[in-house]
């Protein structure tokens, strides 16, 4: 079952984005190429480099909040003692957890509810911004998961190897 859980989040977080991005960078290519080889810009291009850079950016988030190799600043988080270093991560988390548990529901309403299209392809806008209920519901889960072995860090005494 876990195996199966891993390969169902690497295949939206990890091949999805990579597949997003190969198909971003040919439609770039191809938009360049029509506009200033062929004379002849492409219409369609914009639209599909929107979406595309919308599901990149937001599902390959995902995996890095997963697997924990976002980008840090620690400078003044490297020079506390460890549990004041758990507590910097339970704040920093539940900064994290609240307020995308109060997005979920309307940005959820608002994606469901968008009836605008795309100019070129004519897709509806919802399509284009999907990801981003996966990116606030998968980044909130995360959260909360480091945030649960933090304050279990914090009960139990044991501040050191935290949940970074």
């Amino acid at each position: 079952m876990k195996k199966a859980v891993v390969f169902f989040l690497d295949l939206v977080e990890l091949y999805l984005p990579l597949t997003a991005f190969g198909i971003l960078f040919l439609t770039f290519a191809w938009s360049v190429f029509s506009r200033y080889i062929l004379g002849r810009p492409c219409g369609w291009a914009t639209d599909v480099e929107l979406g595309c850079y919308i599901w990149t950016v937001l599902l390959a988030a995902s995996y890095v909040m997963r697997k924990d190799k976002h980008v840090r600043f620690s400078i003044v988080y490297d020079m506390m003692n460890p549990r004041i270093q758990c507590l910097m991560r339970v704040i920093s988390n539940l900064l994290i957890v609240v307020p995308f548990a109060c997005l979920l529901g309307p940005t959820y309403r608002y994606i469901v509810h968008l009836k605008t299209i795309s100019p070129a392809l004519q897709l509806p806008l919802s399509f284009y911004y999907a990801p981003i209920l996966w990116f606030i519901g998968s980044v909130m889960l995360y959260a909360l998961r480091d945030l649960i072995k933090d304050i279990l860090l914090l009960a139990g005494g044991k501040e050191k190897g935290g949940a970074r």
